[in-house]
C-alpha cells in the first residue's frame, strides 16, 4: 500500500468494535490513520450533519475519507482499503477465504453478540426467548471456531490476516461481557487464538493494555437500561428542539406533552433484531407521510401474514387480487439503472438488504419482492411493490431518497393482465428478466423480530434448494463420495488427515543464510525424503494394508450392528423405563413414605428424655 493512499481520517466513537478493525488493520499495515477528535465528530449529532451525509449518505460510523477524495462507510470496507497484502491473503484462494470469514462474523457472530451484549450495557430491552437462542447460536459459533483451529494458529494461513482481525473485534465484546471461564473452557483452540490475537502489539496499540476477559457473566441491569434510555430521550428532545426554537418561544406551554410523546416513540423504536443494531441511532420522531392520505381498505399487515405463513399460489396471491384497493393503492415495478456495476451476487445481495434497513419506516405502508437475477459478474436487480398512493412513495421523505434514484420506476396498470403476470412471478419467485435466470429473492414485510426470524428462516431454505439445485445441474461442487462411488484422485474427502500432510519442509527447515545446506544437497535431500517416504508408505500398505482393512471393516460392522440393533434399543428402553419408574417412585413417596416420615417424626418429636443427679450418681456407683 502507498503511504498516501492509507493515510486518512476515521471518524467513530470511543470504545466502537466496528472501528478497530480499520485501526487494527492500519497498525499492520503501517496506513498513516488518523481518529477524528471530539472537536471535529460528536456522535448522534455530526454523523446527522448535512456535510456528513453527503460524504457518507448512509449516515453510519465508523466512516473514512482521505486527501484523496474517498470516502468509506462501512468497517470492513474500510479495513480492507487499509490493509496491506498479507492482511487481504496473497493468492485469490486466500482472499476469498478471508472474506468468507468476515462474512461469516458480519452475519452469524454480530447478531448473536447484539443480542446477548447490548441488553447487559443498558442500550437494548432484554427479551428471555431471544436471549436463550442466542446462547445456543453463541455455542453453536465456539464450537464452529474450536474445531476449525484445532490443527491451525490462524483462521487463514500462517499469518495474522483480516480475517483473524475482523472475527476477532466481533467476538471481543462477547469475551469482554459473555463468555466466562466455564464458557471459554469446552473451546480451548478459540480461546487460545483470541488470546494471541489481544496480545498482539498491533492489537494492544488499539484495545489498550485494561482489555481482560470477563471473569463473570454480564446479567440485564433494568435500572440501567431505563437511565440510558432516559438519557437518549433527553438527548432527542433537545437536539429536536433545536430546530423549532421559534415554535417553543411561543408556545411553551406545549413543551412538556412534546417530552411525553417522546416517549412512546422511543419505546416504539427499541431495537428488535440485532442485526441492525449497528452503529446508528434513531432520529427524532417525525410526522407520519402518509397521516393526510385516505385510508385504505386493503389490510397491508393482514396480506404479509398470509404471504409469509400461507401458500403463496393458493392463499396470497388471490387473497392480494380480490382485495386490493386501486383508488389507494399503486404497483411499480423497479430495475437497477447500472448493472454493469455489480459483481458478486452477495454484494448485489447487500445493495437490497441496505435499500430495506434505510426504508424502514416505509415498511408499515409498503410490500415488495426484489430479485437479484444471473450470477457473478453478470447480475442485476429487479422488482415489484406497491404501496399507499399513487406517486412515488419515496419523494415523501427526504432519507427515503438514498436508493430509489438508481432505479428506473414504471407505475403498472393494475387492470392489465400483463400486471398481473409481473405481480405473480415476482411474489412466486419464478421467472427470467432480460434472458437472466432469477437466482434470490428478497422481500420486505413487517419489521417485528419474530417475523423477521421467520422470513429469513424461510428464505435461506428456498435460496439454499435453488442454489443446490443449481449447482448439481451445473456441476459447480461435487457430492461427497459413497463407498461405491469413491473418487481415487482425492483419497481424504472429508479432509479426516489434512492435519498429517507431512513434506519435507515440515520436517527440516533451514532457519536463516546463516546454517544452510548446499543448493545441489537440499534438492537432492527432498528427492531423496519424498520417494523413500512414498516406498515405505506404499510397502507397509501392500503387506498390512488389506488384512488390517479386513479388521476395521470387521471392528466397525460389529461396532455398527451392535449400535442398531442392541445398545440403541437399550438404551432407548432404560429411557422409558427410567421415566415410567419415575411416576411411580414419585406416587409411592408422595402417597406412603412421605405421611410415614412426617408422622414418626411428629411422634418422636414428643419424646422427652429427664436424667436426675441422683440417677447419674447411682450410675458412677455401679461403674466403680
Amino acid at each position: 500500500m502507498a503511504s498516501n493512499q492509507g493515510k486518512g481520517t476515521l471518524y467513530t466513537f470511543p470504545g466502537n468494535f466496528r472501528a478497530y478493525k480499520a485501526q487494527i488493520a492500519a497498525q499492520y499495515s503501517g496506513a498513516q490513520l488518523t481518529v477524528a477528535g471530539e472537536d471535529k465528530f460528536k456522535m448522534n449529532d455530526t454523523n446527522h450533519s448535512g456535510d456528513y451525509l453527503k460524504k457518507f449518505p448512509t449516515g453510519k460510523v465508523p466512516a473514512f475519507e482521505n486527501d484523496a477524495g474517498v470516502h468509506l462507510f462501512e468497517a470492513n470496507a474500510i479495513a480492507h482499503f487499509l490493509a496491506n497484502e498479507q492482511l487481504r491473503g496473497k493468492t485469490p484462494v486466500e482472499q476469498a477465504q478471508v472474506l468468507q470469514w468476515i462474512e461469516y462474523g458480519e452475519r452469524e457472530i454480530n447478531p448473536a453478540s447484539a443480542t446477548l451484549v447490548y441488553p447487559c450495557m443498558g442500550i437494548m430491552q432484554f427479551n428471555k426467548q431471544n436471549n436463550e437462542r442466542a446462547k445456543d447460536e453463541l455455542k453453536h459459533i465456539l464450537q464452529l471456531l474450536n474445531d476449525y483451529l484445532r490443527t491451525r494458529t490462524y483462521l487463514v494461513g500462517e499469518r495474522i490476516t483480516l480475517a483473524d482481525v475482523a472475527v476477532g473485534c466481533d467476538l471481543l465484546l462477547l469475551f469482554q461481557w459473555i463468555i466466562e471461564p466455564s464458557l471459554r473452557e469446552p473451546y480451548p483452540h478459540v480461546t487460545r487464538w483470541f488470546s494471541t490475537l489481544i496480545h498482539q502489539k498491533e492489537f494492544q496499540a488499539v484495545l489498550g493494555s485494561d482489555y481482560k476477559l470477563c471473569d463473570k457473566a454480564a446479567q440485564f441491569d433494568a435500572k440501567k437500561f431505563a437511565e440510558v434510555s432516559r438519557q437518549e430521550r433527553t438527548t432527542n428532545v433537545s437536539q429536536s428542539s433545536d430546530g423549532g426554537a421559534k415554535a417553543d418561544k411561543k408556545k411553551p406551554k406545549e413543551e412538556k406533552p412534546a417530552k411525553e410523546a417522546a416517549k412512546p416513540a422511543k419505546k416504539e423504536k427499541e431495537v428488535e433484531d440485532a442485526d441492525e443494531a449497528e452503529d446508528t441511532y434513531d432520529e427524532p420522531k417525525q410526522k407520519d407521510p402518509f397521516a393526510d392520505m385516505p385510508k385504505t381498505s386493503f389490510n397491508m399487515d393482514e396480506f404479509k401474514r398470509v404471504y409469509s405463513n400461507e401458500d403463496t399460489a393458493t392463499k396470497a396471491i388471490p387473497y392480494f387480487w380480490n382485495n386490493f384497493d386501486k383508488e389507494n393503492l399503486s404497483i411499480w415495478f423497479c430495475e437497477y439503472k447500472f448493472p454493469e456495476d455489480l459483481n458478486q451476487v452477495f454484494m448485489t445481495c447487500n445493495l437490497i438488504s441496505g435499500m430495506f434497513q434505510r426504508l424502514e419506516k416505509l415498511r408499515k405502508n409498503a410490500f415488495a419482492s426484489m430479485c437479484v437475477f444471473g450470477e457473478n459478474n453478470n447480475n442485476t436487480i429487479a422488482g415489484v411493490w406497491f404501496w399507499r398512493g399513487q406517486e412515488l412513495a419515496f419523494e415523501l421523505q427526504s432519507d427515503w431518497k438514498v436508493d430509489y434514484e438508481s432505479y428506473n420506476w414504471k407505475k403498472l396498470p393494475v387492470d392489465d393482465e400483463k400486471t398481473k403476470q409481473i405481480v405473480n412471478n415476482f411474489f412466486l419467485w419464478e421467472g427470467d428478466h432480460n434472458g437472466l435466470t432469477h437466482l434470490i429473492f428478497i422481500y420486505y414485510v413487517r419489521s417485528s423480530l419474530l417475523h423477521k426470524i421467520n422470513i429469513v428462516i424461510i428464505g435461506l431454505y428456498k435460496y439454499k434448494l435453488m442454489a443446490e439445485s443449481y449447482a448439481q445441474k451445473n456441476g459447480i461442487y461435487p457430492t461427497l463420495p459413497t463407498t461405491d462411488t469413491v473418487e481415487h484422485n482425492s483419497r481424504d474427502p472429508y479432509g479426516i488427515n489434512k492435519h498429517f500432510q507431512l513434506d519435507f519442509f515440515n520436517v527440516i527447515a533451514e532457519p536463516d543464510r546463516s546454517a544452510y545446506s548446499f543448493d545441489l544437497l537440499h534438492r537432492a535431500s527432498t528427492q531423496v525424503y519424498k520417494y523413500s517416504k512414498l516406498f515405505i508408505y506404499r510397502l507397509l500398505t501392500i503387506i498390512f494394508g488389506l488384512p488390517l482393512m479386513l479388521f476395521w471393516g470387521l471392528i466397525i460392522g460389529a461396532y455398527t450392528f451392535l449400535m442398531i440393533w442392541v445398545l440403541t434399543p437399550i438404551r432407548r428402553l432404560n429411557q422409558s423405563l427410567i421415566a415410567e419408574a419415575g411416576i411411580y417412585v414419585q406416587t409411592i413417596s408422595d402417597a406412603v413414605v412421605a405421611p410415614l416420615y412426617r408422622s414418626l417424626g411428629q411422634m418422636w418429636s414428643g419424646i422427652r428424655a429427664t436424667i436426675s443427679t441422683q440417677q447419674i450418681q447411682s450410675t458412677n456407683q455401679i461403674q466403680v
